[in-house]
This record gives C-alpha cells, sequence and structure tokens, in this order.
C-alpha cells in the first residue's frame, strides 16, 4: 500500500503547520484539522503589538498599554493594558477605517483577570461617538476569543476592549486584535503597520475513481467554530462538485438548513435537507449521499433523510470535488476538516451511524472499511491529521 498527498490546497487554509508557526490563524491547538475561512483584510494595521503599541489610545484617562513579550497568543508580543479603576468602561481603542452602513465584525483575544467583567465594542470615532455593537464577557484568566458585530456608522469606528460597568483596577492583555467586513469573526491575519488581507481557502479532491455522477457518497468529520444558529458565507459548502445548474453539493445556511444535499441537472433537482443542531467548538459528522434514484442526508449519524431525484448531471469536464467552498471563492463553510470518506456504493442508516461513531480522531484505512457494510465500496480517505490521501487503489485489505 501507498499513501500519496494529491490534494490541492489554495495555501490559505488554517493547518497545523500555521498554528504551529503561532503568528496568526485560529488560535486552536494542534489537531484541530483544516479550517476553511472566506476572503478577509483585517484593518487594525497594528493587531499584535509586535513592533510597537502605535495607534492604540486610552478610552478614558489613565490607562495605560505596553507592549509585553512575556505574555502573548500570537507572535513574540502582546498588549498589557493597565486601568487605574477610576471609573467604568475603561480600557484601550484603536480606530479602523470604515464605509457607512457597512456590516463590520471586531475580535481579539484577550486574557483579563478571572472574573473580571469585560466588553469589546464597536463605537463611532467621531463626534458624537455613538456606540455600535457592545458584547459583555467575564474574564477566565487565560485567553479567550472575543467578537461583536455593528453596522459603522460613518468612515471611521474605533473597536475598544475595556472593563464593564464598574470601575475596576486591573491588567489584562490584548492580542490577535481584527475588524474586518462582514458578520463573522474568521482567523486572525497578523498586522505589523498596514492592513493585510488573506484569500479564500479552499481543498480540492481529484473524483477520478471515488464515485460517479449517478452513485456515491461523501462523508465528513468537521469541528465547527460556530453554532449551527451562526457562521457559514452564504450557504457555505461542505462540499461541491458543480457547474452553475449541474452539480452535486452540500451545503448549508446558517440558522435555517444545518445540511442540504443536492443533485441537479439542467436545473432540474431539489435538494433534501436535514434537521440538528450544534454548538460552538462541537464536532460534527455530515454525510450525502445519492443514487440513480435520488439523493439522502444525514447528520451525526441519523437516519437518511432522501429526495427523489433520476435527473442525473454531466460532471465530466469537473476533475476534482471542492470542499469547503464553491469553486468561484464564495459560499464558503468557515470550518475545520477533520476527515473526509468517499465510496462508489451505496450507503444503509446503519452505515450513516457507523461513520459518525468512528469520531473525530481520523481513522485508519482499515477502521474506514471494516466500519461500514461491503456494498458502501469506500474509495478514498483524507486525513487532515497528517495531510494524506489514501485511494482504495492503493490501499487494498488493511491499509492504515
Amino acid at each position: 500500500m501507498s499513501i500519496a498527498k494529491t490534494l490541492t490546497m489554495s495555501g490559505n487554509e488554517i493547518t497545523d503547520a500555521v498554528r504551529a508557526a503561532g503568528v496568526e490563524g485560529d488560535g486552536l491547538p494542534i489537531g484541530s484539522g483544516v479550517g476553511i475561512w472566506p476572503a478577509a483584510t483585517n484593518l487594525v494595521t497594528n493587531g499584535g503589538f509586535e513592533t510597537n503599541t502605535a495607534g492604540w489610545i486610552a478610552v478614558s484617562s489613565g490607562e495605560t498599554v505596553t507592549r509585553d513579550t512575556t505574555v502573548f497568543k500570537f507572535g513574540t508580543a502582546s498588549g498589557r493594558v493597565s486601568t487605574p479603576g477610576s471609573t467604568a468602561f475603561e480600557g484601550m481603542q484603536y480606530a479602523t477605517t470604515t464605509t457607512a452602513a457597512a456590516t463590520y465584525t471586531g475580535s481579539c483575544w484577550v486574557r483579563a483577570p478571572e472574573g473580571a467583567t469585560m466588553r469589546i465594542r464597536l463605537r463611532q470615532t467621531s463626534a458624537p461617538a455613538t456606540v455600535i455593537a457592545t458584547t459583555e464577557f467575564v474574564g477566565t484568566g487565560d485567553w479567550q476569543h472575543v467578537s461583536v458585530t455593528g453596522a459603522a456608522i460613518d468612515t471611521s469606528t474605533n473597536v475598544q476592549v475595556i472593563t464593564n460597568l464598574s470601575a475596576q483596577e486591573i491588567t489584562y492583555y490584548i492580542d490577535g486584535v481584527q475588524v474586518e467586513s462582514g458578520s463573522i469573526a474568521t482567523p486572525y491575519i497578523e498586522t505589523d503597520g498596514s492592513t493585510e488581507s488573506r484569500t479564500a481557502g479552499r481543498v480540492q479532491m481529484p473524483v477520478a475513481d471515488l464515485f460517479t455522477e449517478t452513485q456515491g457518497w461523501i462523508a465528513m468529520r468537521m469541528l465547527m467554530p460556530y453554532a449551527s444558529t451562526d457562521g457559514a458565507s452564504g450557504t457555505g459548502r461542505y462540499f461541491a462538485w458543480e457547474t452553475t445548474d449541474n452539480f452535486i453539493r452540500a451545503f448549508r445556511s446558517a440558522g435555517a438548513t444545518p445540511l442540504a444535499v443536492q443533485r441537479q441537472a439542467a436545473g432540474v433537482g431539489n435538494p433534501v435537507t436535514k434537521t440538528g443542531a450544534w454548538t460552538a467548538g462541537d464536532a460534527i459528522s455530515a454525510v450525502a449521499t445519492w443514487t440513480a434514484a435520488g439523493a439522502g442526508a444525514s447528520l451525526d449519524g441519523s437516519t437518511f433523510s432522501t429526495v427523489a431525484q433520476t435527473a442525473i448531471p454531466d460532471l465530466s469536464g469537473l476533475s476534482t470535488v471542492d470542499f469547503g467552498r464553491q469553486s468561484g471563492g464564495s459560499n464558503v463553510i468557515d470550518a475545520n476538516y477533520l476527515w473526509v470518506a468517499t465510496g462508489s456504493g451505496t450507503l444503509t442508516d446503519a452505515d450513516a451511524a457507523a461513520l459518525n461513531a468512528l469520531g473525530a480522531t481520523p481513522p485508519t484505512w482499515a477502521q474506514l472499511v471494516s466500519s461500514v457494510a461491503i456494498c458502501a465500496m469506500p474509495t478514498a480517505l483524507w486525513r487532515a491529521e497528517d495531510d494524506t490521501f489514501i485511494k482504495a487503489s492503493y490501499a487494498p485489505d488493511g491499509g492504515s
């Protein structure tokens, strides 16, 4: 048996290599999968205090911020903020350039004393300095990620990390500060003197010998940074083997559809949806299956919901299937892939439950094959943990 790495990545995914480098990213531990996120630009030009504290100013009076190289979440420094405890709402702020009425999300990593009552908020920079949006939180004594979303009032918006309603003389640290367009907080993009951008992530898998337009299945185990009611850029794609009106795909819409599977030929073909819910940080399994008769969807090992659909699209011109977003760069899933399996046979409800039972740790090939009935005919396994892609053509009987 041989193991190949034949998947194509955009280069903008959040991987364990990014996490190990510690400069930017999602701040999660090693082994958290491959994160696929939409394109973003960090408008905070000094988000990590790597060189200085330029641009950061006090919200009230008496607060101080210094560059600290002993405590940090990313890079080699953070901002150490001390408040005098003279009044409520003490802390630091940073002004960013925005567009009036557009939606922005501010986020950062904060290490505040356990029990300290805090808030992150967006506020109009110029008079009358209207507060746009606020998220309150309580310090844990360790690094925690916080975010806030609101619509800008004019061309400049402050992101503030401050104490809450009571006066508190405390010291806390901030790092990985980001303001970006849109309604979700994406992983931190390191800045040190200018805005910086990241393009959308995507993983492509070659479809040869994996499945056909008529029959096949894809099972995915994923770590979801957002609850099922949040996140997802548009109808986020779990996978997309698609052209404009010919496709096989699985997707989700935040707060509306946790999982939908759809096969369409020349515009004909309705999706089958699956209900379910998860909280931020949960690992979920999503399974899509299709045959000549229709398509099915299973979430977290549940029985398949199905829809009849006999029109078969012609996807012979597509050599790869995209994971995490649509081929054009839109409809990004905003999630971390732990492992993906494919097959050319048929799946039963028992198979869906068995695939879910494999858990978050990427299985070996032998574990995958033995978990499902022989008629499922597994064809490939991608393990994000060690970034390997195993195909049945070179992983027979007991492959690891």
